[in-house]
């Protein structure tokens, strides 16, 4: 594998799948307040399964798509990679923001609270499209170009 064809953002986009694939399940998203004792969060990324589980997909998938496609194990030209990429981690990014400030939500008894896994997953959310963007601009694409493929779809 040659590492020298990697390009700053798919280094971002890597680092972020691989952030996102260990910190978004190991780190809890909530935590828990019963009776002034604090317990330990267990919830993660697939508790929350449309703000939190899809969220997770996309950065990891975006990491594991720019891996394969920097190192030539994923090449098809006829495909807007760089464009969807783009779109996913944007998706994302607002899922785990709407998380973030819907909050951990009710249980009974217990007080919720936002978590470390929470904060996490908006910020590699956030690192992944940066990176998705720096590829889609290096490889010569616009907004115009992101713009025209939603349109299509």
């Amino acid at each position: 594998m040659d590492v020298s064809r990697f390009r700053v953002g798919d280094w971002v986009l890597v680092g972020a799948g691989v952030a996102m694939l260990v910190l978004g399940l190991a780190v809890p998203w909530v935590t828990v307040t019963f009776r002034g004792n604090d317990l330990p969060g267990a919830r993660n990324a697939f508790d929350y399964p449309l703000t939190g589980g899809l969220a997770w997909l996309l950065v990891v998938a975006a990491g594991v798509v720019t891996f394969l496609r920097a190192t030539r194990l994923l090449d098809d030209p006829r495909t807007p990679w760089t464009r969807l990429l783009v779109i996913g981690t944007a998706l994302a990014v607002v899922l785990a923001l709407l998380r973030l400030v819907l909050g951990p939500g009710d249980y009974s008894g217990a007080e919720l609270g936002r978590g470390p896994g929470m904060v996490i997953a908006v910020l590699t959310s956030a690192a992944a499209l940066v990176g998705a963007a720096a590829n889609h601009r290096a490889e010569g694409g616009t907004l115009a170009d992101l713009r025209s493929l939603t349109r299509r779809a």
